[in-house]
């Protein structure tokens, strides 16, 4: 995948299929508010990746959004554990324990 790939609602859902009955102008307001809080010259090629995951945890979290695969009652999901995730391999550099 190349950065910045994951721009509008069709590509998104091609990766979260889960998300497939969002609107379509939902799903835009969402890519666009999560693009607006990541940074590709901070994630690098993990840039792709966290964009779609905060996308659905945006929604998911969303009152007009899904809320599939929420984790915790303060509002964390499956997304954005892995946004975070993201955000510490390639913000911080992987380690070994």
């Amino acid at each position: 995948m190349i950065l910045g790939a994951i721009g509008t609602a069709g590509s998104f859902r091609d990766l979260f299929q889960e998300m497939r009955t969002v609107p379509d102008v939902t799903v835009q307001g969402y890519l666009d508010e999560a693009a607006r809080r990541l940074s590709i010259s901070e994630l690098g090629l993990g840039y792709d990746e966290a964009h779609g995951n905060l996308t659905a945890h945006l929604i998911a979290t969303s009152p007009a959004g899904v809320s599939s695969r929420m984790v915790n009652k303060d509002g964390t999901t499956t997304y954005s554990g892995r946004v975070d995730e993201i955000r510490l391999g390639f913000c911080h550099g992987f380690g070994v324990l």
